[in-house]
């Protein structure tokens, strides 16, 4: 907030005595008047008394008197005032006294809570919480819509002349932690704590608050956003300026796609910045974006896919050709057709006008074979020299391998068409492989896999519907998964996996935990089939 300068200490209580006169800069215990000096020094202090705080138990309240401790604990070191409120005049130790009973937003007409009526506000605030158990055994959704009005109600209020938004973050930290909803504020920049904070207060919309407490305990909303901010600061870029928000679930988003991380995908509209999870968006859609591309997609509401199918673009005829020719075993016999045109025409590049013909049709193959039998000059001229009847050794050479290279020719068709036929039938293949998608496994499967092992041999053994269930899932998931794919799972290559699902790294580490969940759960079938099988042999 900017004050007037002045020149020396108001004799009387004042707002102005938190200052240094002639400065903007709070009065501080470093004794600092360089405003940017001080705030650095300030930072560093606050941040290293939040990290001990985090090590401190927990109240047994969190009220008014608990913020006041925090606000002691982060600025002792900074301020004289550190725990005091700005409605009780405060006597520095010179003797001047501070008081601040009217606080404004900077740079807004905007007005906090007067004075005379923070203790009683509080009182409100403290009674809530109190009634409520410290919010806890509420679901997340109701600690969410709770903690988002009980901090509008406290930034309303701004109790303290400055570092309400630090204790007010920590507070809320530690109320999270005592309710089993873990916040993390320093996913939200400083650009969208102020739009939800105005929102809230002069508009009466809680839903961008709502919105921040959400992504701050959703965990899987705080990996995508803890991703992006790290992601942006090793890029020395300053995302404080702008909103950073993880997409919420059924809105429907029109922005330009920027990047993709291990995690989350990156995509600006605006000013704002939303990140969603790589699942969020088609894995075929995913593989074409390129930074700068536009994209519109709709965050699903209640993702239950395991793993997502995929719209397979299969190859051309004419990208299945050239892929066939860049086969290994296609190659080394195409060296032996340069090899034996070398020999029968003198250069191995002789027939690469008709090759890449045959590339693209290998119908063409038989017929440039038959033509170097019946006419091989009608190609080129061949290697070595005549004169009448009298030739050289090369041309005689030239002449003997004549067949050898029309062999060659056709075994490379042969190879090319043979190549040719794998690769559609591979594709065949993929193409029904990954137009399936695969559910999450049901809850009584989710519930077998948290057995011990004779758990789940005892309920697979008394629950036959059970084990068809297993056997089920398990088959659906084995035609899923390519043969590479279940080798990344076997050897733990998550980012190779996801990149080939097209999903985050953390969500590929769910589908790998759930085949392993269910193999080992079908070992134990098994296992009960065997000593079934055996004690019938005895029996019988």
């Amino acid at each position: 907030m900017k004050m007037k300068k002045i020149k020396a200490y108001s004799p009387t209580p004042s707002h102005l005595n938190y200052l240094y006169p002639g400065t903007e800069t709070l009065r501080n215990k470093y004794g600092i008047t360089n405003h940017t000096e001080y705030e650095t020094r300030c930072a560093h202090d606050t941040a290293q008394a939040a990290v001990n705080l985090c090590y401190e138990p927990l109240p047994e309240k969190f009220n008014y008197s608990y913020l006041k401790y925090i606000h002691k604990r982060l600025f002792e070191k900074t301020f004289e005032w550190a725990g005091y409120p700005r409605n009780f005049p405060f006597t520095f130790s010179d003797g001047s006294i501070a008081y601040m009973p009217s606080m404004r937003k900077e740079d807004s007409e905007f007005c906090f809570v007067s004075g005379d009526r923070i203790q009683e506000s509080f009182e409100l605030v403290d009674n809530k919480i109190s009634e409520m158990n410290n919010l806890k055994g509420l679901s997340r959704q109701d600690f969410i819509r709770n903690a988002a009005a009980i901090f509008a109600a406290i930034n309303d209020i701004h109790p303290f002349r400055e570092g309400n938004g630090r204790t007010q973050r920590a507070f809320f930290e530690r109320l999270g932690e005592a309710a089993n909803h873990k916040l993390d504020f320093s996913l939200v920049t400083r650009a969208r704590m102020n739009f939800a904070s105005i929102q809230a207060m002069k508009h009466y919309n809680m839903q961008p608050l709502q919105h921040i407490f959400e992504d701050i305990s959703n965990p899987d909303k705080k990996l995508i956003l803890r991703e992006f901010i790290d992601d942006m600061k090793a890029c020395n870029f300053d995302v404080d300026e702008h909103r950073v928000i993880a997409a919420q679930e059924g809105e429907t988003y029109n922005g330009i796609y920027r990047k993709t991380g291990l995690e989350g995908c990156y995509i600006q509209i605006g000013n704002d910045m939303v990140i969603c999870k790589k699942e969020e968006i088609s894995p075929e859609l995913l593989r074409t974006l390129k930074s700068g591309d536009h994209i519109s997609f709709t965050a699903p509401i209640g993702y239950d896919t395991l793993i997502p199918k995929e719209e397979f673009r299969p190859l051309t005829q004419n990208e299945i050709y050239i892929k066939a020719s860049e086969n290994r075993k296609v190659q080394m016999i195409f060296q032996r057709v340069q090899q034996s045109s070398k020999i029968v025409y003198g250069n191995p590049n002789v027939l690469m006008y008709k090759i890449n013909q045959i590339k693209n049709n290998p119908s063409l193959g038989n017929s440039v074979a038959q033509q170097i039998e019946r006419s091989p000059e009608s190609v080129a001229k061949l290697a070595g020299r005549k004169c009448f009847w009298i030739k050289n050794q090369t041309r005689k050479n030239a002449e003997r391998h004549i067949p050898l290279l029309c062999t060659m020719i056709k075994n490379y068709v042969y190879a090319l068409e043979n190549i040719h036929k794998k690769i559609t039938q591979d594709q065949l293949r993929e193409q029904k492989r990954e137009k399936y998608s695969v559910a999450m496994p049901s809850k009584e499967l989710r519930e077998l896999f948290s057995l011990s092992k004779e758990q789940q041999k005892d309920a697979l053994s008394r629950t036959p519907d059970l084990e068809k269930k297993l056997k089920n899932y398990m088959r659906i998931l084995n035609a899923r998964l390519s043969l590479k794919e279940r080798e990344m799972i076997r050897n733990g290559n998550y980012k190779e996996l996801s990149e080939s699902i097209g999903t985050s790294v953390k969500h590929a580490k769910k589908i790998a935990e759930t085949v392993r969940n269910t193999q080992n759960a079908h070992k134990q079938t098994q296992i009960f089939r065997r000593k079934q099988s055996r004690l019938m042999m005895i029996a019988s």
